[in-house]
């Protein structure tokens, strides 16, 4: 072997670049040619592991049994306990491994199952210490075994710093799912144990604790949660369930937390934590609250500032509670000398807001109970979000009413230039028939270059207006039948063309030609790859709902093959001179 080939940092470079290739086999068959070669091959191997089969597999042949259950599903199970010899060559690959994520069913197609006996097993080790003891990313989703909870007590170790957990619902009888519930204290399950063990992860960055729906009054892993957190004094992100007062105390201090997503208490904590000027940092904040809005609302005040980002999560989305909280967002621009507040400062506030409603309760007989006047959002409510020029993301999600016309939404366009999430219930729909036709969409198009999904409800059966006879011979695709030989047709948005927009949410948006409609899209907005609408579940019972997310899944699959076409004319017709119809 070339000298060369001896200084590790070449050795390092030769592992990492087969690495980055995603070549394993590559990497094996590096580790089997030298021993000099043997230690770095296998580190970057090992690096980060994909799938919990691999260490098992590194065990003798004789203790491990994977059976093909048929569709391309295997289970893999461990046949008896591990000896110390058998350990050491476990931890031979285990201490190499820096990041390891573990989903139950990685492809549905194809997936190896790995059985209880194998967290069993692995779960009583004979060595003391972490069975992963360079780990710095642990990635868990198996909520269908309990053992692998026993197992993960033992997996971690100080230097992990990165932990996402989807824990199970301990009510949730596993073998009959069913669920029941009890006002007594709940059971300690596996999952209930292994929540403690995270706080010797002593440099925890990012903790992200996935749960079923609770309310914050029935979440079994609110205590245990809260008792975690007040350990850990490193967080930067943290994303869990409800928490107590005092750990909200003790988050407010912590200088490095700069993204918090958590389901508030019950009982205006909100109220007894102001004036305590908490989480210096705090750049993004998720609030679930499962009364209101309000409750979400007052907590704003206890932040020493306004983070860029805020999701507000509540059961129902209340006009008049929504309108104040936009209101509390955009105040009167004075500060506390009483001197007004530069445009600039408030332009770069906020980045992203989202206004999510998790009950969604479809009254048919809604614009008729409700009066609109009163209870509908108008441009007017969100007016005062106008002043944030740098707005990226606003998501407002329920089924409320909307009053918003062609004129409104290019007032919002124009607003926000650099948006790139907009919706304005886009994913469940508008009670009332919608005012806003193709030139509003149009207008968001042509004024929001950087969008990349809009949601929005409009009436597609109005395309009046769109075309426009010419002279010339351009090609009349978007006309349709109407089309005569030899007279073409303006494009349809007079040249506007947002090559960024990809996903279209249209709730409820009436359309009485699919092929028309992609032929407009193709145009305007080429490289959409997907529309949905009319939401089965806010939707099912509507009739003709079926037909029309029918037609809008038939627009969704001819779109790309009319801008295909668009391009191949073009293109001809820039080679051969402009006697070639084109669009």
């Amino acid at each position: 072997m070339h000298r060369c080939l001896l200084i590790l940092e070449v050795i390092s470079e030769i592992c990492l670049y087969l690495s980055d290739q995603d070549s394993h086999r590559s990497l094996a068959s590096l580790a089997q040619t030298c021993h000099a070669l043997q230690d770095p091959a296998l580190d970057h191997l090992w690096r980060t592991l994909v799938g919990f089969a691999p260490l098992v597999k590194c065990l003798p042949n004789d203790m491990w049994i994977e059976v093909d259950k048929g569709s391309g599903t295997k289970s893999l199970t461990i046949s008896r306990p591990l000896r110390s010899a058998e350990w050491t060559r476990f931890r031979t690959y285990a201490r190499r491994v820096h990041g390891l994520v573990h989903h139950d069913k990685i492809d549905p197609d194809s997936y190896t199952h790995i059985h209880s006996s194998v967290f069993i097993a692995l779960g009583s080790p004979v060595i003391p210490g972490p069975l992963f003891p360079e780990l710095r990313c642990l990635v868990w989703n198996d909520i269908e075994n309990e053992e692998a909870f026993r197992f993960l007590n033992v997996a971690l170790g100080e230097k992990t710093q990165v932990v996402q957990i989807a824990l199970p619902d301990p009510n949730k009888n596993s073998t009959s799912s069913t669920y029941s519930y009890s006002t007594k204290r709940p059971t300690i399950t596996p999952a209930l144990r292994f929540l403690p063990s995270i706080a010797r992860c002593a440099q925890l960055e990012v903790l992200e604790l996935g749960y079923p729906r609770f309310t914050s009054q029935d979440n079994p892993y609110s205590d245990a949660t809260t008792e975690l957190v007040l350990q850990l004094q490193s967080l930067d992100d943290l994303s869990c369930g409800s928490l107590n007062e005092d750990a909200l105390v003790h988050l407010g201090r912590l200088p490095s937390l700069t993204s918090l997503s958590f389901t508030l208490p019950a009982g205006n904590v909100a109220e007894r934590l102001m004036g305590q000027n908490m989480f210096p940092n705090l750049d993004s904040v998720d609030i679930q609250s499962g009364s209101s809005l309000d409750e979400a609302c007052a907590f704003l005040a206890v932040l020493a500032k306004r983070p860029k980002s805020l999701t507000f999560t509540v059961p129902k989305l209340i006009h008049h509670m929504l309108r104040k909280l936009i209101n509390q967002l955009a105040p009167g621009d004075v500060d506390e000398s009483g001197s007004s507040k530069s445009d600039e400062i408030q332009a770069n506030t906020h980045t992203e807001l989202t206004f999510d409603a998790y009950t969604i309760v479809i009254d048919r007989n809604f614009p008729a109970v409700i009066p609109l006047e009163e209870e509908a959002l108008r441009l007017s409510d969100l007016a005062p979000l106008f002043k944030f020029r740098s707005l990226e993301h606003l998501e407002i999600e329920d089924w409320m009413a909307i009053v918003l016309s062609d004129s409104d939404l290019g007032e919002l366009a124009a607003a926000w230039p650099n948006i790139i999430t907009l919706s304005i219930c886009g994913k469940y729909g508008w009670p009332a028939e919608p005012q806003v036709t193709f030139a509003g969409v149009l207008s968001v198009l042509r004024l929001c270059p950087k969008l990349e999904a809009l949601g929005i409800v409009f009436d597609a059966r109005k395309t009046e207006g769109l075309f426009r006879a010419t002279n010339n011979d351009d090609s009349a695709l978007e006309s349709g039948s109407g089309a005569h030989q030899g007279q073409g047709y303006t494009r349809p948005g007079a040249g506007v063309c947002n090559t960024s927009v990809e996903t279209l949410l249209l709730g409820n948006s009436p359309i009485d030609d699919a092929k028309r409609i992609a032929a407009i899209l193709s145009d305007v907005a080429p490289n959409v790859k997907s529309i949905n609408s009319w939401d089965e579940t806010a939707h099912g019972n509507v009739h003709d709902a079926s037909r029309m997310r029918a037609m809008w899944k038939t627009a969704e699959e001819w779109i790309s093959t009319f801008a295909s076409i668009r391009k191949e004319e073009r293109a001809w017709k820039a080679l051969e001179g402009p006697q070639l119809p084109t669009s």
